[in-house]
């Protein structure tokens, strides 16, 4: 929860930062871990997005800044479902406030997508100005239609946008500017795809990679000594080969590096399928 936005609060709400700050991420000794890993438990999922809501649930519903906490209410018109609101809950304040909360991974492709996107997610029909413009027009509008007084909206997006690493051919590769409505210190990453993977940049070779499995992408990885579950880079290449069936989706690394004898992470890496992003003819 302390990371940083993805999409800027402020490009979308007035308020909506304030709105966010005034909610104080709660300090280690606040949280019960057996009680955290029993609530995620009983609303386990492989999403990694409905992962993200059950963090921020629990976060509000312990939070001495909110109450009066609701997820997921459904918005109906004539009995038809037209919305979903993730949280709505009451600051100290005691003013009404509307959070939209998604998590995103965007990969930079250099050739645009039909809309003329070039941010699109690891599934391609994903994009980010896609989700941006649902938050703007759909999502925290719904708000103000659904109750009875004023109503603080904000969007809660976290995630990474990801650089490509290297060219098409394994040469220089072209690197994308974000969207305005991007915030600036959002978190970055790189990605690669499986036939280049023995191109790597001479510092990456010297680095250690963890996969991280969904639906704990943007968790942090434990510590480790450079041995384990942590793979060197001629090592994962060599493992793609032998097992090119797992090469068919995209895959998800934190990678690590030794200084004075200790391992640190790094940044966070995809690699994805050789036809990635299979855009369709123009």
């Amino acid at each position: 929860m302390r990371s940083p936005f993805l999409i800027l609060p402020e490009q979308l709400t007035a308020e909506g930062k304030a709105d966010q700050d005034a909610i104080r991420p709660l300090r280690d000794s606040e949280i019960e871990l057996d009680e955290l890993a029993r609530f995620l438990e009983e609303r386990h999922s492989h999403r990694v997005g409905y992962y993200f809501e059950n963090l921020i649930d629990y976060w509000l519903q312990h939070s001495a800044d909110a109450s009066q906490v609701k997820r997921q209410i459904r918005i109906a018109n004539e009995e038809r479902t037209i919305g979903e609101l993730d949280f709505a809950f009451r600051n100290r304040a005691g003013e009404l406030c509307h959070w939209e909360a998604a998590v995103k991974f965007y990969l930079y492709s250099p050739r645009p997508n039909k809309d003329g996107s070039h941010w699109l997610g690891p599934n391609a029909r994903d994009y980010l100005e896609k989700k941006w413009n649902r938050l703007r027009t759909h999502q925290l509008p719904l708000a103000a239609r659904h109750f009875d007084e004023p109503v603080r909206s904000m969007p809660f997006v976290k995630g990474i946008l990801f650089q490509p690493l290297l060219g098409e051919s394994g040469d220089a590769p072209l690197i994308g500017q974000p969207p305005e409505f991007t915030a600036p210190q959002h978190q970055t990453g790189h990605w690669v795809h499986y036939r280049n993977l023995p191109q790597l940049p001479e510092n990456w070779q010297k680095r250690r990679f963890q996969e991280l499995c969904k639906p704990y992408w943007f968790t942090v990885p434990n510590s480790f000594d450079g041995e384990s579950s942590h793979t060197s880079a001629s090592s994962l290449n060599e493992h793609f080969q032998i097992q090119p069936e797992r090469t068919k989706h995209p895959r998800y690394f934190a990678t690590f590096t030794q200084a004075d004898s200790k391992w640190s992470e790094t940044e966070r890496l995809f690699v994805v399928p050789d036809n990635w992003p299979n855009l369709p003819a123009v």
